[in-house]
C-alpha cells in the first residue's frame, strides 16, 4: 500500500463501500451485517450494498443500506441467475445493474471497497465484480481493495481452477480477510494455492453475533415446553425441506419420542412447505420459524440436528450441544461435507452423510448423541466482527495492525 493509494478529507469519517451478494443461503449476509454493525459503532461511515433478495430486517447498525436490483440462484448448481420474478435475467439487466453499482461506488468516495467471497466464487456475479474491480483500480486516490471469505472454499476437483483466483489476488487485491480461526479451520486446507496469497492474507476469527456463552442460567429464558428438545433446524431454510421431512419420520424410530421435537425454519423455506408442516404438527412436535433464542434454545435440549452451515457451526461450538450433522450436499456441493466431516474427527458432531441419509440412519444418530456426553463449548475465536472493524480501521489509518489476541 503506497502512502497516496488512501486519501482522507480529515473533515470526514472513513467510509468503507461493502458488496454483498447473496445467491441462496444467507450467512454470507449476516457476516457482513455483523462486520457493518462493529464498523459504524467505531464511527466509520458504511456503504452497504446488497445485490441478494432483499433483506430488510438485517440489522447493519447505522450503515446506509442500498438495495441492487435483487438477483438470485436458480438452485445450489450455480448455473442461471434469476431476478426478483423468478425469470433469467437478460443482457440489459446485467448493464442497467453494473451502472447503478458503478455509480455508487463513485457517489461514496470510499477510502476502502470489501468485495465479499470474489475472486474465490460468485462466478455468475462477474459482469459487475470485474468492472467495479476495474473502477476501484482506476480511481485517484485508489481505495483500498479487499476480499472478505469464509473458512472453507467449495472444493475443486481440478487444482487449476484455483489458479485464476489466487492470480487476481496477486493483482488487484490489497488483503484477504478470512473469516475464521485457523485452529479450528485453515484456509489453506481447501485453498491449494494459499502460499502464493498467504503475505495479503488476514485471519479475522470467526463472525459470531456474539462470543461464546457458557452461563449456567443461559437457559432460564427457554420456554419450558422447548427445555430438554429435539432441535432440528436449518439455517436459512432454503435448502432445509428434505431435512424437515426425514427428521419428522426419523422421530418414529427414535428413543427419544418422550420428548418434544422442534423445528425450526428460516426466513427462506418455503412457505408452503412450512404450511404443510405445520398441518401436521401436534404435542409431540411444533414447527416454527427461526426464534431469536437459537442459541439458548441449542443449550437446553437433548440434541441439534442440523446442517453444517457456517453460522450454525458457530451456534453448536459456543452452546456445546450435542450434535447430528446432516451436511447439505446436493448438486455434489462439499463445503458443509468439509465442515461435517472435520467437526466429527474432533468428536464434536455425529454426521449422517447424504448418501446414508433416511429415517432410521438418522434415528440412530439422535440415539446416540442423546446417550453421550455434551461436548461442552469451545475455546474459539469468535470476536471476528469487532476485530475486523479494528483490523479495517488499522489498514486505512496506515497504522500497525492490532493482534488478534487482544479480541
Amino acid at each position: 500500500m503506497t502512502t497516496d493509494q488512501v486519501q482522507k478529507d480529515k473533515t470526514k469519517p472513513w467510509h468503507v463501500f461493502m458488496y454483498v451478494q447473496h445467491l441462496s443461503g444467507i450467512g454470507h449476509q449476516h457476516r457482513s451485517a455483523r462486520i457493518a454493525r462493529a464498523l459504524t459503532a467505531r464511527g466509520i461511515q458504511v456503504s452497504y450494498v446488497s445485490g441478494g433478495m432483499p433483506m430488510p430486517e438485517l440489522d447493519i447498525g447505522s450503515s446506509k443500506r442500498f438495495q441492487l436490483p435483487p438477483a438470485r440462484s436458480r438452485d445450489q448448481r450455480y448455473g442461471e441467475l434469476l431476478d426478483a420474478e423468478g425469470h433469467n435475467v437478460t443482457t440489459q439487466w446485467k448493464d442497467d445493474r453494473c451502472k447503478y453499482l458503478l455509480a455508487l461506488l463513485e457517489e461514496s468516495q470510499a477510502n476502502m471497497v470489501i468485495v465479499e467471497t470474489y475472486p474465490f466464487g460468485r462466478k455468475l456475479m462477474r459482469f459487475e465484480l470485474e468492472p467495479l474491480v476495474d473502477k476501484v483500480l482506476n480511481s485517484k486516490p485508489k481505495p483500498l481493495l479487499i476480499c472478505s471469505v469464509r473458512d472453507i472454499l467449495e472444493p475443486r476437483a481440478d487444482v487449476q481452477r484455483y489458479a485464476p483466483m489466487a492470480a487476481q489476488v496477486e493483482r488487484y487485491f490489497d488483503y484477504v480477510m478470512i473469516h475464521s480461526d485457523p485452529q479450528l479451520f485453515d484456509f489453506a486446507d481447501t485453498f491449494p494455492l494459499f502460499d502464493q496469497i498467504s503475505k495479503k492474507v488476514l485471519y479475522t476469527g470467526y463472525i459470531s453475533e456474539a462470543g461464546i456463552e457458557t452461563d449456567s442460567d443461559q437457559g432460564s429464558s427457554v420456554n419450558c415446553d422447548y427445555h430438554d428438545a429435539v432441535v432440528v433446524s436449518a439455517g436459512g431454510g432454503a435448502t432445509g425441506v428434505d431435512l424437515f421431512n426425514i427428521a419428522l419420520a426419523a422421530r418414529e424410530f427414535s428413543q427419544q419420542r418422550d420428548c418434544l421435537w422442534l423445528l425450526l425454519a428460516g426466513p427462506q423455506f418455503p412457505q408452503p412447505e412450512f404450511e404443510k408442516l405445520q398441518a401436521k404438527a401436534s404435542s409431540e412436535f411444533v414447527v416454527l420459524r427461526n426464534q431469536s433464542n437459537f442459541r439458548e434454545l441449542l443449550n437446553a435440549c437433548r440434541v441439534s440436528v442440523s446442517q453444517a452451515g457456517y453460522n450454525t457451526m458457530l451456534d453448536l461450538l459456543s452452546t456445546g450441544a450435542r450434535a447430528v450433522l446432516a451436511p447439505f450436499a446436493l448438486y455434489n456441493e462439499r463445503e458443509q461435507v468439509v465442515r461435517a466431516r472435520h467437526l466429527s474427527e474432533l468428536g464434536l458432531a455425529r454426521v449422517v452423510f447424504a448418501e446414508d441419509l433416511s429415517p432410521r440412519t438418522l434415528a440412530k444418530a439422535i440415539d446416540c448423541a442423546a446417550s453421550g456426553k455434551k461436548p461442552g463449548p469451545v475455546n474459539l475465536d469468535v470476536d471476528g466482527a469487532r476485530y475486523s472493524a479494528s483490523l479495517i480501521e488499522a489498514l486505512l489509518e496506515g497504522s500497525r495492525i492490532p493482534p488478534r489476541s487482544v479480541f
